[in-house]
């Protein structure tokens, strides 16, 4: 095989293998977070072993803190509207901070932050806050596994270009030292406080006004905001154009398959492997395979019927591209930092 395809040949098989693989497994054992352990593969998978365990690795770490945090604060608060919003504003300061760092750990700080958003929310429109921050979580960690798994197989059998697995090794022992080198600077604590101000405000539009799905709005503007206007708007681009695609591809799903779940498995997997072949070119736009993977999952999975489908991609497309609008106001003119975009 042609060493320009090989590897995101790979990267797009280990994907839609590693989808069906988790679809067929939380669907027989009846998983009611599921999804999540797709969506998971969505976000996780690079090319190469040692990328997709490190990346891996340090969403298990977010996932379990911010699970933490997320179960903490709502106990703290006990359902007072003001304390949450303090609480959830000193947390995603905090998790933001670390994201706007170099190296792995910079993955742990957003997911820390995403899923304290995803713990409070449906604490305090369920009231589902022990089985969102474990359930969720495990389903979470099933995803990981599944990915790891298929990923050792991989690289014991079909090698890619330059692999290696103590490249995974040598990222484990910089971590330590990712955390001890953090400097507080005037710069990242404005970036860090800007992201945090643009969260609070759409989550506590969504908690005020509680619109279907809201709280992706929030998600968006941890994922996409970073410490300049430049930066924050090259990746906006990306979502948004990921998230038109993912909607358009999943209301037709929607309509053709209906009520058909397991008919799901096969855009499931034919999307994550055309996602998991432009993750695994490595050009500057790989990332968006990963931004589409996870919008694709969400919109077929999240809540499966034609009705229901339909109401989740339109509610989540719309929060998705209002969280896209607040990151970009709250970037340019919240003490704008021009720096160049790339």
């Amino acid at each position: 095989m042609d060493t320009f395809y090989k590897t995101p040949i790979i990267t797009a098989s280990k994907m839609a293998i590693a989808a069906a693989l988790a679809f067929f497994i939380y669907n027989l054992l009846h998983l009611e977070f599921g999804y999540w352990s797709v969506i998971t593969i969505a976000a996780i998978t690079q090319a190469g072993l040692s990328k997709t365990l490190t990346k891996s690795l340090m969403r298990c770490l977010g996932t379990i803190v911010g699970a933490l945090i997320g179960y903490l604060l709502a106990l703290v608060a006990h359902g007072n509207i003001e304390i949450i919003l303090i609480l959830f504003f000193i947390a995603i300061v905090i998790s933001s901070y670390i994201a706007i760092q170099p190296g792995a750990i910079n993955y742990a700080g957003v997911i820390t932050g995403l899923t304290t958003v995803i713990v409070l929310s449906a604490s305090l429109v369920h009231g589902q806050l022990f089985a969102t921050a474990v359930y969720r979580s495990s389903e979470v960690m099933l995803g990981i596994i599944i990915m790891a798994i298929l990923n050792i197989a991989l690289w014991i059998f079909v090698r890619e270009p330059h692999e290696s697995f103590y490249d995974f090794i040598d990222e484990l022992k910089n971590i330590p030292n990712s955390l001890a080198n953090i400097v507080f600077t005037r710069t990242n604590t404005i970036a860090s406080i800007k992201i945090a101000l643009a969260c609070l405000f759409t989550f506590a539009i969504w908690i005020y006004f509680r619109q279907l799905n809201g709280f992706w709005a929030t998600v968006s503007c941890l994922l996409i905001m970073e410490e300049s206007v430049g930066k924050t708007q090259t990746k906006s681009i990306l979502r948004f154009w990921a998230h038109v695609a993912a909607a358009l591809f999943g209301a037709l799903c929607a309509l053709l398959i209906g009520s058909h779940f397991w008919w799901l498995i096969l855009p499931l997997t034919l999307s994550f492997f055309v996602c998991g072949f432009y993750i695994g070119r490595q050009d500057k736009q790989a990332s968006l395979g990963n931004t589409a993977g996870i919008a694709i999952a969400v919109m077929l999975l999240a809540s499966p019927g034609t009705d229901s489908s339909l109401a989740i991609i339109t509610s989540r497309f719309l929060n998705v591209m209002f969280g896209i609008g607040v990151a970009i106001l709250v970037t340019r003119y919240f003490w704008p930092n021009k720096s160049p975009t790339l």
